[in-house]
This record gives C-alpha cells, sequence and structure tokens, in this order.
C-alpha cells in the first residue's frame, strides 16, 4: 500500500484547485461522473462533468442527450 500522506494541496503548485464545498454538484458528489444500477458510469449531466455547481449554473443540459431503451446516456 502507498504511503499515506497528510500533506495539503495548495491551488498553483501543481495539485488540483481548492473546491468550496458549498459549490460541490450534490448530483454526483465533486467526481463528475453519474452510475446507473448496472454501475456503468457516464459524465454528470447536471454540472457537464466538472463536479461544481455555483449560484448561477443551470441544472439543465446545455443540449439535449441521447438514452438507449434501458435510460442510459449515448456519448
Amino acid at each position: 500500500m502507498g504511503k499515506r500522506t497528510t500533506e495539503m494541496i495548495v491551488p498553483g503548485k501543481g495539485g488540483y484547485p481548492m473546491v468550496n464545498r458549498n459549490q460541490i454538484c450534490k448530483a454526483c458528489d465533486g467526481t463528475g461522473l453519474l452510475a446507473d444500477d448496472e454501475s456503468w458510469q457516464y459524465s454528470c449531466t447536471v454540472c457537464n462533468g466538472d463536479g461544481t455547481f455555483t449560484s448561477g449554473d443551470s441544472p439543465e443540459p446545455a443540449k439535449p442527450f441521447s438514452v438507449d431503451e434501458n435510460n442510459r446516456t449515448l456519448e
């Protein structure tokens, strides 16, 4: 198993930027991915896959998307 670290990732230092917990997408819990009941994963349609959702964002997708007979999104 890898070495555990308690080092904080600092924005602009080669790590991921820190995200305000209030802006994390509730649909995907900030991962940018959704999964169906068969564990098929696809980009979150609420946050468009970036994992964040701010007060000015629309929860509706930017454009309609297709689904198959099992209601899975088609990419």
